[in-house]
């Protein structure tokens, strides 16, 4: 009959699972590999824009289908799985800029609406206006506000 035993570990201490750990790193490259980084840098930046500027082309009609010919044609460009995470990010990105575009309109919508509100309100003479005040301070002293 075997059991699995579980030894302590001493000298560590556990992360709060609240917490996300983040790792940096440095690279020491050469001269030479440095400018090869930064020509696929620019290449990968290119391929990103251009199906970005794509999807956006396609706007609300783009499908499954549209998403698999613009990998596709990416794929002929690098790898498969790099085409792959490019278009995925243009969709979130493409996604996300509609999301706050529709949280905008809405917002406006909300300011359009009280405005409304406040121009449906009567116009008072000064007289009445002097009159409401005290009305609505003497309401206020009276609930202790």
């Amino acid at each position: 009959m075997s059991r699995n035993i579980r030894y302590p570990v001493h000298g560590t201490t556990q992360a709060p699972v609240t917490q996300t750990i983040r790792i940096r790193t440095r690279l020491y490259v050469s001269e030479q590999d440095r400018l090869v980084l930064e020509s696929l840098a620019r290449h990968f930046d290119s391929l990103q824009s251009r199906d970005l500027a794509r999807r956006c082309k396609d706007g609300s009609n783009s499908d499954n289908t549209a998403w698999a010919n613009r990998k596709r044609e990416l794929t002929a460009e690098c790898s498969s799985r790099w085409a792959g995470w490019i278009t995925k990010n243009s969709n979130d990105m493409w996604q996300t800029a509609r999301r706050n575009q529709r949280r905008h309109l809405a917002d406006l919508d909300n300011a359009i609406a009280t405005i409304e509100e406040k121009l449906a309100l009567p116009i008072h003479s000064s007289a009445e206006r002097k009159k409401l005040r005290a009305t609505l301070a003497e309401a206020a002293k009276t609930e202790n506000r």
